[in-house]
């Protein structure tokens, strides 16, 4: 189980203890950390490194995401926005399971939890994220967004995290894929735009985290399709020209 719980902590000082933290000194309630969202991706993949040298298989990993605050050292709640990210990191970055201390916490954070393990326990997401493992998508257009991508058959679940606190003017994900693809259904927040060869989007929000689910058409040979329906696809980048065989 991996528990950092990076919201509103002082990792540099002990507010607690009056001390410095440092890597061999203190207690800043977040060993390691440095205070943000890419505490809980690092500690995963260092979880995943010491299997990698210990030479054993990979063991599902837990998620902590941090669900308490004002006290100790943690200066607030986390909000509900921020709460969602973190547990979307977690899943994003392997981990099987979410478990959050403690209960019961704030009024917010019950409900958006509450919706989030509702839309993420469903039969048709559960067969995404406990059927294959997540594979990393590259996002461009803006920094400090993570995306990951669970693959079964012709279908993609497909999430989106943004880890600004700021609105992004304009953000492109990218997939690498063959054919037309179509938006399914959205678990959570928005669905994105399919065409060419990856997911677009105009604009993130703050915070912003989308899950949706893309079907993939895979387009062989394109002798059934119209010269005209043709010039379309290629025309909107929905297919590349390479497709074509006429």
């Amino acid at each position: 189980m991996s528990d950092p719980y990076p919201i509103a902590v002082n990792t540099t000082y002990s507010v607690q203890y009056n001390t410095v933290c440092n890597t061999t000194y203190g207690c800043c309630g977040c060993d390691d950390c440095e205070g943000d969202f890419d505490d809980i991706t690092t500690r995963l993949g260092l979880y995943k490194e010491y299997q990698d040298i210990l030479n054993v298989p990979q063991k599902p990993q837990w998620g902590v995401p941090q669900a308490f605050g004002n006290e100790t050292f943690w200066a607030r709640y986390p909000t509900p926005e921020e709460e969602v990210v973190m547990n979307m990191l977690f899943i994003n970055h392997g981990a099987k399971g979410i478990a959050m201390w403690s209960y019961p916490t704030e009024p917010g954070l019950i409900n958006v939890t509450s919706a989030l393990s509702k839309a993420l326990t469903t039969r048709t997401v559960t067969n995404f994220l406990l059927g294959t493992n997540p594979v990393k998508i590259d996002v461009k257009g803006v920094d400090r967004v993570d995306a990951a991508a669970w693959t079964v058959g012709n279908s993609t679940l497909v999430s989106v995290v943004n880890m600004n606190y700021v609105p992004s003017s304009m953000a492109n994900a990218s997939l690498a894929i063959e054919g037309l693809g179509s938006l399914g259904e959205v678990v959570w927040g928005s669905g994105w735009g399919v065409g060419g060869a990856g997911l677009w989007k105009n604009g993130l929000d703050a915070l912003e985290v989308d899950i949706f689910i893309v079907s993939w058409y895979h387009l062989r040979s394109t002798h059934y399709l119209s010269r005209d329906l043709l010039k379309w696809l290629i025309y909107h980048q929905v297919i590349d020209v390479g497709l074509m065989h006429i």
